[in-house]
């Protein structure tokens, strides 16, 4: 359904702006909880999305199980729309889609459009565990437990390397998702400071700018120091390195902090007998 939609942004002053955008959602979108008023979704979905899942799908002499068939993308977009069943239900067929938008180069709120995805996959691969004429879940070792299916023919190697790739892309997403937080986090502490100074023009902005890059530096360094300590056990050369970095983070920050301190001057006398 074609809907408003809300989004805010806070800035430094805590000064929230809100800004609404028209988007296609496939779920119904509260007007009743924006912000400002003259955005107004409707309250009801006429067409709910489904997934229809096929059944007697055989790969070779092994049965799939709806939860594996229920994993398969979905790339084809089905085109042969009917137009008997348009006209049974009210709609227009445009761009592979029933709608009731007059033009779907210009809809208007409320306006919907269906269209129909399936998976046509003549040869797919599967990773688990044989019995009898399925293929289960078969549990590691480490306790992992791997069931994969995937479009076209692969190895099992392939397919270990691509799970693999794939844990490896989480995990440091998920890593850098908590250095963020951290920064956020010691950023949101020291925000007092910088909204006390952020009424004087000049030192609103230094000081600002200071606790951004106190909080950056003081955030990767905790972060890289968790990940570190972790690593020390089982990639010891790693761990080390990131232990080196963090410190060199650390120094930085203190050299930042020296390099504000005044600079000693001499100053001399002149005297037969004393100078400074």
């Amino acid at each position: 359904m074609y809907q408003w939609e809300e989004d805010s942004d806070t800035d430094s002053d805590g000064d929230t702006t809100y800004t609404y955008s028209k988007v296609w959602s496939n779920s119904i979108i509260d007007s009743n909880d924006f912000h400002s008023s003259g955005h107004v979704n409707p309250q009801v979905m006429p067409y709910e999305s489904r997934t229809l899942l096929a059944t007697g799908v055989d790969v070779g002499a092994f049965s799939l199980t709806l939860d594996q068939i229920g994993r398969l993308d979905t790339p084809e977009v089905y085109s042969n729309l009917s137009n008997e069943i348009a006209e049974n239900f009210k709609l227009k067929i445009e761009q592979n889609y029933f709608t009731t938008a007059n033009n779907l180069a210009t809809p208007e709120i409320g306006d919907i459009r269906i269209s129909f995805k399936y998976n046509n996959d003549s040869e797919v691969s599967l990773l688990g565990k044989q019995y009898e004429n399925k293929i289960v879940d078969y549990v590691a070792q480490s306790g992992k437990t791997f069931n994969v299916i995937t479009s076209g023919i692969k190895t099992g190697e392939a397919m270990i390397n691509d799970i693999e790739a794939s844990n490896n892309i989480l995990k440091w997403v998920l890593r850098a998702i908590g250095i963020l937080l951290i920064i956020m986090g010691i950023a949101g502490i020291l925000s007092p400071i910088s909204r006390l100074t952020s009424r004087i023009p000049i030192l609103g902005n230094v000081v600002g700018a200071a606790i951004g890059g106190i909080s950056f530096l003081l955030g990767l360094a905790i972060g890289l120091l968790v990940i570190a300590i972790a690593w020390i056990r089982f990639r010891p050369l790693l761990g080390i390195g990131l232990l080196v970095l963090v410190v060199l983070l650390i120094v930085g920050v203190f050299k930042l902090r020296g390099n504000k301190t005044p600079k000693e001057t001499t100053t001399e006398v002149n005297s037969d007998t004393n100078s400074f």
